[in-house]
């Protein structure tokens, strides 16, 4: 594995690993709340809402952008995520986890150096 990809994943598992830890502190009614109920940009998100933005997000720029595997995300349906139970939250963060680090873990120096170009992605870049 590439020394790049290896401090990589060590920043982003440590990442994942604050998430969950905060997660634990929240009692399982209280990860729909948020703060600012409503819409617009006053509103908040809550923690359902967050750790699924999360795993989708990194989802897309993992699987997606750099692995090249279409994952059929609906973005704004992260938005709206109710009901979710505590496991499914960190099952979602773990899944996110495996994924990026089998596709990092796969790339040659010369897709890492190609990948560290700028990209174009949804037309930004």
């Amino acid at each position: 594995m590439l020394k790049e990809v290896e401090n990589y994943l060590l920043i982003v598992n440590d990442l994942r690993n604050q998430v969950k830890n905060l997660l634990e502190k929240f009692p399982d009614e209280a990860l729909d709340w948020r703060p600012i109920e409503g819409e617009g940009d006053l509103a908040t998100n809550s923690a359902t809402i967050l750790v699924t933005h999360l795993a989708g997000s990194e989802s897309f720029w993992i699987k997606e952008v750099i692995g090249g595997q279409p994952i059929h995300r609906n973005r704004d349906t992260e938005f709206i995520t109710k009901g979710v139970a505590m496991a499914e939250l960190k099952r979602r963060l773990e899944g996110g986890a495996q994924n990026t680090e089998a596709i990092l873990s796969s790339l040659t120096s010369a897709q890492w150096e190609a990948g560290s170009n700028k990209r174009a992605v949804r037309g930004r870049g």
